[in-house]
């Protein structure tokens, strides 16, 4: 996944325009957080699909014009995938097809991709856990409960501009703890070596 990324005006410029960095930055950037907020809220068999559905929404969007202001594009783009996974949950519902419930027999797909959703949401609150108070109210508030920027810098007693430099801090901290997880810990007889 990219750092944190201060979009503009010029960034939702250049993807309405295909400039193809810019277009697999929007792609690498925004797929594994649409996969975490899908995820959480629909099948594990319609993820992939509101994935697709998020990304034409935003991009139709971006070629009408109708993305006034590039800095909240990134917000633009959660709040796409919040629709989206609601039609899609009254859609298809949060349940497994019935044949499957009705033989008792789980779907193997479903089952595979509910384990890995299971350990990658494991892991995820471990991760948390290992960061300081600041750094995790920080990430949950903006990327879980989806605070705003007023509420952020309120809460916080940042500016905005600062605001921008502690996500960043906070999501390389986090990057760094889920991709090496905690440092090891010697057994004491190690420890004492040279």
């Amino acid at each position: 996944m990219d750092d944190w990324y201060a979009f503009d005006d010029d960034y939702v410029r250049r993807l309405r325009e295909g400039d193809p960095w810019t277009i697999r930055h929007f792609f690498r950037y925004f797929d594994p957080l649409l996969t975490i907020k899908l995820r959480s809220r629909l099948r594990p068999d319609v993820v992939e699909d509101g994935k697709q559905i998020v990304y034409v929404r935003v991009l139709e969007a971006v070629k009408a014009g109708k993305i006034r202001d590039g800095k909240a594009f990134g917000a633009f783009v959660s709040r796409t995938g919040d629709h989206v996974s609601q039609e899609l949950l009254r859609t298809n519902g949060r349940t497994d097809p019935l044949e499957d419930k009705h033989l008792g027999i789980p779907s193997p797909h479903s089952t595979d991709e509910l384990l890995i959703d299971h350990e990658t949401q494991e892991r995820v609150h471990k991760t948390l856990a290992e960061l300081t108070d600041r750094d995790r109210d920080l990430l949950v508030r903006s990327f879980l409960r989806e605070d705003t920027t007023a509420e952020l810098c309120e809460q916080f007693q940042v500016k905005p501009e600062y605001l921008r430099v502690l996500l960043f801090r906070a999501r390389q901290r986090f990057r760094s703890h889920y991709e090496t997880g905690p440092p090891k810990k010697l057994p004491p007889d190690e420890m004492e070596k040279p």
